[in-house]
């Protein structure tokens, strides 16, 4: 009989182990103190993890941690791109965007959102811009600024479609209070007969 090489419990040669002694994990007939990357010691043998995985749960080997340099970690899985909707960390990590967010680089902020979904500043995705906003490609634009829009058209932002309470539309602008030759109707100015010099109403001067 020849004596099995150290640190073997057991083995069928005296280049291949079949058990290994406390502390030493069994991987290709060899006992190692620790596994190479890519395995995991489980009851003194080295399992492999899934491909791609450096580092995956020793109860569970298809559940990685840690995978290697060419794929990220998304859910226990190892995988080529993180997909839409998610951004990977300085760790390779997959995270997910903000609420029906796309595309991003971090977790608190945008660059596009979901379709049906504005951008609103660079952090919220919102179904429907605010008042004083009109959607452009999927982002909120700030109607023109000091222009008292509540809507504008979205080829050309500096026009109103409406304005905010107290002021009156006139040829595309908001204004406080109506020009001669026209006369306030609810929420915008209207242009008198052309004969009046004022009026309150079409009817009469």
């Amino acid at each position: 009989c020849t004596d099995c090489p150290q640190p073997c419990a057991k083995c069928k040669d005296k280049k291949n182990c079949t058990l290994c002694k406390p502390g030493y994990n069994l991987l290709n007939g060899e006992c190692l103190t620790n596994c190479p990357i890519g395995y995991v010691p489980k009851d003194g043998y080295c399992l492999p993890c899934e491909k791609n995985c450096d580092i995956c749960k020793a109860e569970n080997t298809s559940v990685c941690t840690q995978c290697d340099s060419t794929t990220y970690l998304k859910y226990g899985k190892c995988v080529v791109d993180c997909g839409t909707g998610f951004f990977a960390d300085s760790h390779r990590v997959c995270q997910e965007c903000l609420p029906h967010c796309d595309i991003c680089s971090n977790s608190s902020t945008c660059d596009l959102c979901t379709f049906g979904y504005n951008l609103l500043g660079n952090n919220q995705c919102v179904e429907t811009c605010p008042w004083g906003y009109v959607a452009i490609n999927r982002v909120c634009v700030k109607c023109e600024e000091s222009s008292n829009c509540k809507t504008c058209q979205n080829i050309d932002v500096s026009k109103c479609i409406t304005c905010f309470s107290g002021w009156y539309l006139y040829n595309n602008k908001c204004v406080e209070k109506c020009p001669p030759k026209t006369f306030p109707e609810v929420t915008k100015c209207v242009d008198c007969l052309p004969e009046c010099a004022t009026c309150s109403n079409l009817s009469a001067c």
